[in-house]
């Protein structure tokens, strides 16, 4: 039947409580049941309303704020039980974050040629100045107020959480909303390969694009947003301490203090490949049987009207054919995108630039204060360690992170470990000054012409690194071939198999 008949068969039991067959033929065909229930909620009224709502625990209101759409520019999967606030520090970075970086070096510059031609006093003689403060200012205020202009699909705004036979007829509509968006966006936790609703619209979503189009994911591991976040701010704080703290106690307090906290950040980085190669173990070992449902728990009878667990069953058959099809894709398809995606995309050149800007911004207001010759050497030495060092020694610091991931035996071994770790990743920031202060200046007698021999010499590198280096593979683990059985039933056993012949019927009649 045509997708204006199926939807005309929908519309005349619209009254009437949809059927758990009919759930499955909707999900599975991928066609809504009308098309006012496809409704996305525009990404600024989400980060808007979404605060006050989370706070008096009344998320389901974001539907209130959705519209009707004919398209979605991402769909966001994630677990309903994951913690709210890495999730909130992913999209705004995910959508804000490059706006705020341009716009916030976009008003350091600003301000410091307003200060240089003496439109504006200097806040100080040395130290973070009008440029910083400003950069600041517009950064966190963009960060928190972009008005994009995207729709996304958020379950809980996009399907009526208040009324039940909209509820249902929204849930019966998820394949018609996977199919019809664009982008999908992982919200990655240890929980999500477990979650049989998060593997069942990654594997639909992959499945639902045209032939010979690739599936466009962004995965957005829970802790990559608040790190990014405490990082930067982590250098903002520094910038504005740096000063008072070199004049009381000298470089070594400082050194102290920037080694510890790259400590921190090596430590959760080991932690977080070995999360990745939890996830690849439970990818491998998925099953039907012991995934986890909201609906019912696994192992135990459900005795609920519409069971999410048979609903699905009768979807997975449907659309790939039989249960071991499905979780098959989800033990190698699935699980090698995933492992992909964290392991080489989670932390790109851009996020390590954004990270570091903070760098520019108190360049700028040094180069207000200084003669152009040195305000010039200044900006090239800035240039080098933004656009080159800083990835270039975290590119290896990361790849180093992973190949000693594995947790010691011992406590005090594995902090030696990390220590080890961040010792080779600050060395590797200051060989390049180093080579500069000993070689190049040697060799080259103007400050600028020597900074730029720096900044050539070292993209070299720079790029051959970030260009030709191999991405991880995924690990080489075993497939589960563990039976999966069929759903659980009304009194707890498993579905009967004739649910696959009772779905073809329906859809015959439909």
């Amino acid at each position: 039947m045509s997708s204006a008949g199926l939807q005309q068969r929908v519309g005349a039991v619209a009254e009437s409580t949809l059927s758990e067959h009919l759930y499955s033929v909707l999900v599975s065909t991928m066609i809504p049941t009308q098309p006012h229930v496809v409704r996305g909620i525009p990404l600024r009224q989400l980060l808007r309303h979404f605060p006050s709502y989370w706070w008096r625990g009344k998320l389901g209101h974001l539907h209130r704020h959705s519209v009707q759409v004919a398209e979605f520019d991402e769909f966001w999967s994630h677990a309903w039980s994951a913690p709210a606030c890495p999730k909130i520090a992913n999209v705004l970075l995910l959508h804000h974050g490059l706006p705020a970086s341009v716009l916030a070096s976009a008003a350091a510059i600003v301000v410091c040629l307003s200060t240089r031609f003496g439109h504006l006093p200097p806040l100080g003689p040395t130290g973070a100045g009008w440029c910083t403060i400003s950069a600041c200012v517009v950064n966190y205020l963009t960060l928190l107020l972009w008005q994009s202009r995207q729709t996304v699909f958020f379950d809980l705004a996009s399907i009526n959480q208040s009324d039940e036979e909209l509820k249902s007829h929204g849930i019966a509509s998820l394949g018609a909303m996977l199919k019809r968006s664009r982008r999908m966006v992982v919200f990655w936790h240890s929980i999500y390969t477990s979650r049989l609703w998060c593997m069942y619209e990654l594997a639909t979503f992959v499945g639902s694009r045209p032939p010979g189009t690739r599936a466009s994911i962004t995965v957005c591991p829970p802790l990559l947003g608040v790190l990014r976040l405490g990082f930067q701010f982590g250098f903002v704080l520094l910038m504005f301490l740096f000063e008072p703290v070199f004049l009381v106690g000298g470089r070594v307090p400082v050194f102290v203090v920037a080694f510890c906290c790259l400590l921190g950040a090596g430590h959760a980085a080991r932690s977080y490949w070995r999360d990745v190669d939890t996830m690849e173990q439970q990818a491998s070992q998925f099953t039907f049987a012991q995934s986890t449902c909201a609906c019912c728990p696994v192992g135990e009878g459900c005795d609920k009207p519409y069971c999410d667990r048979r609903i699905l069953f009768s979807c997975i058959a449907s659309l790939f054919g039989s249960l071991a099809s499905f979780e098959e894709q989800v033990r190698t398809r699935e699980r090698k995108a995933l492992s992909h995606q964290l392991r080489n995309r989670s932390i790109t050149y851009s996020h390590i630039v954004q990270a570091t800007l903070p760098g520019l911004w108190l360049a700028c207001d040094f180069m207000s204060r200084w003669p152009a010759e040195e305000a010039l050497v200044e900006l090239a030495e800035t240039c080098t360690d933004l656009l080159v060092i800083y990835p270039f020694a975290v590119k290896i610091a990361l790849r180093l992170t992973h190949a000693l991931r594995a947790r010691c035996g011992r406590a005090c071994l594995d902090f030696m470990v990390s220590v080890a770790v961040t010792a080779v990743g600050v060395f590797l920031v200051g060989l390049p000054y180093l080579v500069h202060a000993f070689v190049v200046q040697e060799v080259i007698s103007s400050p600028l012409n020597a900074q730029l021999t720096t900044l050539g010499l070292w993209s070299i590198p720079a790029i051959l690194l970030w260009q030709c280096l191999p991405d991880l593979q995924p690990l080489a683990v075993a497939p589960s071939k563990t039976d999966s059985g069929g759903p659980p039933d009304s009194t707890g056993g498993s579905a009967d198999r004739e649910d696959q012949k009772d779905l073809a019927v329906n859809k015959e009649s439909l």
